[in-house]
């Protein structure tokens, strides 16, 4: 079996690091955010890279803003 991904990185939005658990989503913190499809490209257009939880939800509410 194939060891899962985890890496400890740092957030290219607010600098802070984390934990990505690509390789075991249902643990990681990217998990505990709802992102709407809008969201998703939102956030795409800007980042390339795994963000912290707190920032995902930040962007998230940032976009849905600017669809009002």
């Amino acid at each position: 079996m194939e060891p899962l991904m985890s890496r400890t990185t740092e957030c290219p939005r607010c600098h802070t690091p984390f934990t990505c658990r690509a390789g075991d989503i249902q643990n990681c913190e990217c998990n505990t955010v709802t992102l709407t499809d809008a969201g998703r490209r939102y956030i795409a257009a800007r980042y390339s890279d795994c963000l912290c939880a707190r920032c995902m939800k930040e962007l998230q509410a940032e976009c849905a803003a600017q669809q009002q």
